[in-house]
């Protein structure tokens, strides 16, 4: 009978251990997913995303910038299109979520404002007056552009 007890305790107990382990595979590969999805969709976004809807209608946004740097169309084009200044928004994307979800402090204005800079400064396509126009406002709107990137609705709905 003292065997036949041990003997069951141990069959529950290794039934108990294996549910616990496909629990705990099952929630680590959800886990892995959504992290994954949520990744692929920051990593997606660009400024086009963020400046010109789905029709490829400029939206408001894009407007305000041509006349806050008093620039053209095609500068501003050059902007959009700018790859230094895509991964930037998608580093800060990333840090966005991680503020909105996981708790991590957000970028300081100073720190994207020095990121812009450099992101400028090292984009080939984009000339010395463009550069010069793009700083300065970027200094003078650091307030309004962090608040904008931190507020946008695609962030926020994530874990909708």
């Amino acid at each position: 009978m003292k065997n036949r007890t041990l003997i069951i305790i141990f069959l529950i107990t290794c039934i108990l251990l294996t549910i616990t382990m496909v629990i705990k595979t099952t929630h680590s590969l959800i886990t892995d997913i959504t992290n994954n999805n949520i990744n692929e969709t920051i990593n997606s976004i660009t400024i086009h995303d963020l400046l010109i809807d789905r029709e490829g209608v400029y939206k408001e946004e894009f407007d305000s910038i041509i006349n806050v740097l008093e620039i053209t169309y095609d500068e501003a084009n050059i902007i959009i299109n700018s790859e230094k200044l895509n991964q930037l928004l998608t580093e800060i994307l990333n840090n966005s979520y991680a503020y909105h979800y996981e708790n991590k402090p957000k970028f300081t204005n100073r720190y994207i404002y020095n990121k812009i800079v450099a992101a400028v400064n090292r984009d080939v396509n984009i000339n010395n007056e463009l550069k010069n126009k793009v700083i300065s406002k970027s200094e003078e709107f650091i307030d309004n552009i962090v608040t904008y990137l931190y507020d946008l609705e695609i962030i926020k709905d994530m874990n909708k």
